[in-house]
């Protein structure tokens, strides 16, 4: 054969080579994205399920050597105990809690979709694991901007008989031993400044009504009040064992601080201002430090330090805590849950000297507890116990402000010591 022939048959033998390693080349690249693209849709899918709310960095039932065990997981308002073996999961916050019947399975209990006063006693079977109960959306307090025309996104129903359910496991983690909840690892002010978060206000203020007439009626002080704010502002150091730095979300967290209440005034979370950039920060790209809950403690627990004094030390205030009023509450959500509370209450919203007040054995106040407004108090209080002592909510109030005031629809979460917390070594008691 002559030679050109062979060189012709070589080339047709490599182009062939060629386009067969390109093929199989593409397929690998098609699989690989085929195979990514069904897991970002899955992630997406389940983040935005109504029970996920996407908040990957509480309590889960992530890995194992996050697990703690503790006899006396929980006990109601009332201080009735049961000795049970229970493990509680600590914080991950590399696991998604995004599983559509995790409520289900985590609390056992009837849940009539009734009105009805019920007492309630969680206790949980010998070595159940209590998962991580976190049906929020991504932010704690989430509220639309109507002026700015900022919408939540996330805002999509939630269901009343889903709601008090989820209200019963906070109230598991609220009322439950100090050693039975893993606390917030938020404790230092330099955290926040760390993570890109800088201070925009600390100044004394001056309540207006209706809270002049609130604190009177609540017998608090109405000196010492301030507004502190801080926002996410500013790129943050290198942090973590990866020196992993974090952008500015433009976040904010307002809110009024005195002795034994606190204001959440005006909120926007990172997950929120930062979901709303282009192009959205999402998943590991958000600051970690970004919970409603973790940055009102450390304002709360820095405002105490600025207060306090010989006589009444900044462990003193921090114990003193007696309420925690959402005002001006914009949450559709919330807004959702308490028109439901009203109707299936008889009741309308009026202003603080007509107020709806539930106690927490009822199904309102548990619901009302599940919402986006009321989950930043539920884990302020499960997560800061060290700090606050072992506080429960015992009553929700609803009202309104007066008629040409804006923000009308306002929540007080009634604080008190649980009925252990006076055995407790330590414990401070203010006499009234």
């Amino acid at each position: 054969m002559p030679t050109y022939k062979y060189e012709k048959m070589a080339r047709y033998l490599r182009v062939l080579f060629a386009l067969v390693t390109a093929v199989l080349l593409l397929t690998h690249v098609r699989s690989m994205w085929t195979s990514s693209s069904n897991s970002d849709f899955k992630h997406q899918s389940e983040v935005s399920d109504l029970s996920s709310y996407d908040h990957n960095d509480r309590l889960s039932n992530a890995r194992d050597e996050h697990l703690v065990t503790h006899w006396s997981v929980s006990s109601n308002v009332r201080g009735v105990a049961k000795d049970t073996f229970t493990i509680v999961a600590g914080r991950d916050p590399f696991y998604p809690e995004d599983k559509e019947d995790w409520a289900d399975k985590l609390f056992h209990g009837q849940h009539s979709p009734t009105n009805e006063r019920r007492e309630f006693d969680v206790s949980l079977e010998e070595n159940r694991l209590l998962q991580g109960t976190d049906p929020r959306s991504p932010e704690l307090n989430r509220r639309v901007d109507t002026y700015g025309g900022l919408h939540d996104i996330n805002d999509k129903q939630l269901l009343w008989d889903q709601a008090f359910k989820v209200g019963n496991n906070l109230i598991a983690l609220i009322n439950a031993p100090v050693e039975c909840v893993k606390p917030s690892k938020w404790t230092n002010l330099d955290d926040l400044a760390a993570y890109g978060w800088t201070q925009a206000a600390n100044r004394v203020i001056e309540l207006q009504e209706p809270f002049k007439a609130i604190w009177s009626a609540l017998n608090v002080p109405l000196t010492d009040v301030k507004r502190i704010e801080w926002k996410h502002n500013k790129q943050s150091a290198r942090t973590g064992p990866r020196g992993t730095i974090y952008q500015p979300t433009g976040a904010r967290y307002n809110n009024i601080y005195c002795k034994e209440i606190i204001i959440g005034d005006f909120n926007f979370g990172p997950d929120t201002m930062g979901g709303r950039k282009s192009p959205p920060m999402v998943g590991t790209e958000i600051v970690p430090l970004k919970q409603w809950s973790d940055v009102t403690f450390l304002q709360y627990q820095e405002y105490c330090k600025q207060q306090s004094t010989i006589q009444s030390p900044v462990e003193a205030c921090l114990k003193q805590l007696r309420g925690i009023l959402r005002a001006n509450v914009v949450s559709a959500k919330t807004r959702q849950i308490a028109d439901e509370a009203l109707q299936k209450s008889g009741k309308v919203l009026a202003d603080w000297d007509k107020r709806t007040t539930w106690t927490i054995d009822e199904e309102a106040a548990q619901a009302l507890l599940a919402t986006p407004n009321g989950q930043g108090v539920a884990w302020f209080l499960a997560q800061h116990k060290p700090q606050l002592g072992r506080k429960i909510v015992t009553e929700v109030s609803m009202f309104s402000k007066p008629e040409g005031l804006s923000g009308n629809l306002n929540l007080f979460f009634k604080i008190e010591d649980h009925p252990s917390a006076a055995e407790e070594p330590g414990h401070a008691q203010e006499e009234r």
